[in-house]
């Protein structure tokens, strides 16, 4: 950390970068998916992701999600909102917007705002499973999924296996995910973009503790899938591609992962929906136990 520029000097983000902050992440309450360190660099796509230390937390620049807009983030391990108002006035000075993007709920003090005006982004909030759970599909809240995924695994039909990375296999989820962009009718700079983060994640993660997980239809491969085991408690999906030879094969697909993670991991996080609608769908369907929240935080006028 102290190896940081202070904000309002950053820092381009960088592979040393993620090995010195990673003791400061493990502090966060939760794995929130915009402060995973694999996310972090796996998007880095344009190298305009910077960051610096201010008081006890990480200040981070990079391009929206969906728009590439320059946006500005804060984490920190416990809850401070002078440090919250004192980047905010520091981003007005320097002419900057003063808002905050992707705030996590342990980071801010929401019944105190203060100076501050608090709003949750709920098209950010992180969908967190139950591995056990989803595992097993029991339930009323589970009928639904068990009607789609049921006869996927009592026929056999699909089946899930972890892959070594090598050269062959490499290739192989490479066409898969090519395969899966044509058939999505994904916009150029769609493609590119989360083709380098692809790119990104595999060249990262030897620095990390991660599965691959390939899908099968008898012998072949239909989908695949990074996870990153965070802890004995979470593990995140960075990555899923399945070509949709099957209907609802992805619903599959991560009940036979939770079922592998099952001991090793209690909750799975599914990131965030961004606020599209079939995602938001797709997301609710695995019944989340809960939500890791995230607040757009700006200066009270």
């Amino acid at each position: 950390m102290d190896e940081l520029p202070i904000f309002p000097n950053m820092a381009p983000l960088t592979e040393r970068h993620l090995h010195i902050l990673r003791d400061f992440v493990m502090q966060l309450d939760a794995p929130y998916s915009d402060a995973n360190l694999l996310s972090l660099g796996s998007w880095n796509t344009n190298k305009k992701t910077s960051i610096s230390r201010l008081y006890g937390g990480i200040m981070i620049s990079m391009p929206h999600y969906r728009n590439s807009h320059r946006i500005y983030s804060f984490v920190q391990p416990h809850a401070d909102n002078h440090a919250l108002v004192a980047g905010l006035k520091i981003l007005h000075d320097l002419g900057e917007r003063p808002v905050l993007r992707f705030v996590p709920a342990c980071s801010i003090d929401v019944e105190v705002p203060g100076e501050l005006i608090i709003e949750e982004d709920r098209d950010n909030f992180d969908y967190i499973s139950a591995s056990a759970e989803l595992a097993k599909m029991e339930g009323a809240n589970y009928k639904r999924l068990r009607r789609f995924v049921a006869p996927h695994i009592e026929k056999g039909i699909l089946s899930v296996k972890e892959l070594e990375l090598n050269p062959h296999n490499y290739m192989l989820l490479q066409g898969l995910f090519d395969a899966w962009m044509i058939g999505r009718h994904k916009e150029n700079r769609d493609v590119t973009a989360e083709r380098k983060a692809f790119m990104n994640a595999f060249s990262l993660l030897w620095q990390f503790n991660c599965r691959i997980y390939g899908l099968f239809h008898q012998e072949a491969l239909v989908g695949w899938a990074l996870y990153e085991i965070i802890n004995k408690k979470y593990a995140l999906a960075h990555f899923e591609k399945t070509d949709d030879s099957i209907e609802k094969m992805s619903y599959t697909f991560k009940v036979l992962v939770a079922k592998d993670l099952l001991g090793h991991c209690e909750y799975i996080n599914y990131e965030q929906d961004l606020g599209i609608p079939g995602l938001r769908q797709a997301k609710s369907s695995l019944r989340p136990s809960h939500m890791l929240k995230k607040y757009t935080v700006k200066l009270r006028v």
